[in-house]
């Protein structure tokens, strides 16, 4: 079976740094503790592209797709 990496990373300028991992977490770090934050997201497949940030009405949202884009055999 081929093995899968994790997804790619998003840093904000608030120093967090986000990644969707290969088991289904999504995590959040600290980037000047360089820790872990205290929770992750559980996802229902893991994330080969990495997350993306937008903003409305002034709150910053974050999202990543899920899934591989590809069928394993």
């Amino acid at each position: 079976m081929r093995r899968l990496g994790n997804g790619g990373t998003l840093t904000t300028a608030g120093n967090l740094v986000f990644q969707g991992t290969a088991d289904g977490r999504f995590v959040a770090y600290n980037a000047k503790k360089r820790v872990r934050s205290s929770g992750s997201l559980r996802q229902a497949q893991g994330s080969s592209p990495g997350p993306a940030t937008y903003v409305v009405d002034g709150t910053q949202y974050v999202s990543v797709a899920v899934g591989w884009g590809w069928r394993l055999r």
